[in-house]
């Protein structure tokens, strides 16, 4: 009995192994995806914030609000400001860690716009591609909830494609054919909607007077209510190939920007149901032409 007692007390005060992968709900807001993160306090204790999963940009940002509630040392100028960010948030029981991020930034707002990140939303952090480009991620748009964890911690079925991810950026490019023709398309989760480049989008809609469009951003593609917002122009794809899968009519916005030509948001053949997508690292593979290779599976629901 006195064996079975001290068995039992050594088992309690012995450290769990930390989690490998966790799972926790997700809201979309304005077609964006944002999950609870609990963020340390000065004191010790913690403080449960909502996150925008933003696989679309390497910068981690948050709110002036949770940067002074945190304690961090905000120094600002005329453009914005900046702290050396946190060390670690969690999602569900498992710690992401920060340390290796050299900055976050913090939007210049007057304090009655302290909890403002981007505005429109309900979010005060941004988790940055830079933060998620080492862990398995699987996103369940049809069930609600948002899955992260190490490397082969993740189990999903779907259509496998090649995707390359900047080293640095963690940024994310899938080949993909308009018209037959080759293009490197940006899988970018962080965004409402699709953007073609400038050059590729005046090019398509020549060719295509009968493709639906129009000018000025409304429904998904009005993102923010920017002024310039009012000028964008609009139009509907008749197809493409992205990765093995085939997309008809998806509705494109002209982006005059270079680099990404396309930002992808639906996977299922010409209807509207969402899909399901895992974002796996695999550890050993090397850079070619300054991109590692990773692996995108995508299911329909």
């Amino acid at each position: 009995m006195l064996l079975f007692l001290a068995s039992v007390a050594f088992a309690q005060g012995a450290p769990a192994d930390p989690p490998k992968s966790a799972t926790v709900p997700l809201t979309l807001d304005h077609n964006r995806i944002v999950i609870d993160v609990d963020l340390l306090l000065p004191g010790g204790s913690s403080t449960r914030v909502r996150a925008w999963v933003d696989n679309g940009n390497p910068d981690l940002r948050m709110s002036p609000r949770v940067a002074e509630l945190i304690g961090l040392e905000v120094a600002c100028d005329r453009q914005g400001c900046s702290a050396r960010p946190p060390n670690q948030l969690r999602i569900g029981e498992m710690r992401i860690d920060l340390t290796s991020l050299k900055t976050v930034t913090i939007p210049l707002e007057p304090r009655s716009a302290a909890t403002v990140l981007v505005r429109g939303m309900n979010a005060e952090i941004a988790i940055p591609s830079i933060v998620l480009r080492n862990s398995d991620v699987l996103i369940d748009f049809p069930g609600r909830e948002f899955s992260i964890g190490v490397p082969g911690s993740l189990k999903f079925n779907g259509v496998k494609s090649k995707m390359q991810v900047n080293p640095e950026t963690g940024l994310i490019q899938i080949p993909s054919k308009i018209e037959n023709k080759n293009y490197s398309l940006g899988l970018d989760l962080g965004l409402p909607f699709s953007f073609l480049s400038a050059e590729l989008f005046e090019k398509l809609a020549a060719g295509h007077s009968d493709w639906p469009g129009m000018t000025g951003a409304i429904g998904p593609a009005n993102l923010s209510g920017a002024e310039d917002e009012l000028r964008w122009k609009l139009m509907r794809l008749d197809r493409l190939q992205f990765g093995p899968l085939f997309l008809t009519n998806v509705a494109v916005a002209e982006f005059p920007q270079d680099g990404i030509e396309f930002s992808w948001r639906r996977c299922c053949r010409g209807d509207r149901r969402p899909c399901l997508a895992q974002l796996s690292h695999r550890p050993g593979l090397r850079p070619r032409d300054g991109l590692f290779r990773y692996r995108a599976d995508l299911q329909c629901s």
